[in-house]
């Protein structure tokens, strides 16, 4: 499974339209081919769904059919909620590589986290 956001400006071809509700933040459910024919574009249909929050519109893919448009909307609020989560912890832990350095990454590299309070 997987879910990401796109770019507004992303070309679509649509191949099915979904219904939309009428009081939903959804305006746009379709599976759709993404990228110019005969230079991008994907070979396997995906589902498209285009939702507006404060006047801005949002456009994700998925590879789920099942779900509506709405639960997708949801899910991707979800695992944008972990993303922030993870951005926040990141700025509150220090970390320093510890051992050799292998400039062609081909080597393992050891972190030591601890809090900011404790860095020296």
């Amino acid at each position: 499974m997987f879910i990401c956001r796109i770019k507004a400006g992303t070309k679509k071809r649509v191949l099915s339209p979904n219904p939309v509700p009428a009081d939903s933040i959804v305006f746009f459910d379709a599976t759709v081919l993404l990228g110019t024919e005969g230079v991008n574009q994907s070979k396997t249909p995906l589902r498209l769904v285009g939702y507006e929050v404060d006047r801005v519109k949002y456009w994700v893919a998925t590879n789920r059919d099942e779900l509506t448009g709405e639960q997708i909307v949801q899910a991707y609020k979800l695992r944008w909620n972990i993303e922030n989560f993870f951005a926040c912890r990141k700025l509150l832990i220090y970390t320093e590589a510890l051992g050799h350095h292998d400039p062609s990454g081909a080597g393992r590299r050891r972190i030591r986290l601890w809090p900011l309070s404790e860095r020296k």
